[in-house]
């Protein structure tokens, strides 16, 4: 069981859920990018960004200490920068209003994350606030028929971390909640 947890973990990270629900809105609602450009910035920003990360404190060891922990760190600090960066667009340049409620939500969910972990000191789940995230954009975007989809994904994410004793129930569900909010706020700003 140890295995299937470890994979679904590594399956549902979040780079590759800000991927899907990126080019889930590409391919089914039309105009939501000007570009090609666009749509290439989005995907690095907010996909291979924080993967960058991992190959980059293996080879340069940027941040000091036990592997594992310097990895997640850097991977924080790649993710804030693109999040930050993503805002910043949205405030900069012309972009759609769909690609705008996504930067803006990945940018609060980051800023509420941080007040969490850092001072509230509850240390929510970044994995599974990077999984719900995008799912309840989905569900936004594409209708309640995915909320069977939401159930399963944040069912499995939920059991992995518990299995794996990466976070207790608490953690997961403050983590799934403040992208959730994050969304919220970002439909209020956008829409």
């Amino acid at each position: 069981m140890k295995k299937l947890a470890k994979f679904i973990r590594i399956v549902t990270v979040a780079p590759i859920s800000a991927i899907i629900i990126v080019l889930g809105i590409y391919f089914f609602i039309p105009k939501s990018f000007n570009t090609f450009f666009e749509l290439l910035l989005i995907l690095f920003i907010l996909g291979l960004l924080p993967i960058l990360s991992y190959p980059i404190q293996r080879t340069f060891h940027i941040i000091k200490g036990e592997q594992r922990d310097a990895e997640r760190k850097l991977a924080f600090i790649f993710c804030t920068g693109g999040y930050i960066l993503g805002a910043l667009i949205s405030l900069i340049f012309n972009i759609s209003s769909l690609q705008k409620l996504v930067y803006y939500t990945y940018f609060f969910s980051g800023i509420f994350m941080f007040i969490t972990n850092f001072f509230i000191k509850i240390k929510a789940s970044g994995h599974m606030c990077g999984v719900a995230g995008p799912v309840a954009v989905a569900i936004y975007l594409f209708g309640y028929e995915f909320t069977f989809l939401f159930i399963i994904i944040i069912g499995l994410v939920a059991w992995s971390s518990v299995k794996l004793k990466r976070h207790k129930y608490q953690e997961l569900i403050v983590g799934f909640i403040i992208p959730i909010i994050a969304l919220l706020i970002s439909i209020r700003i956008v829409i």
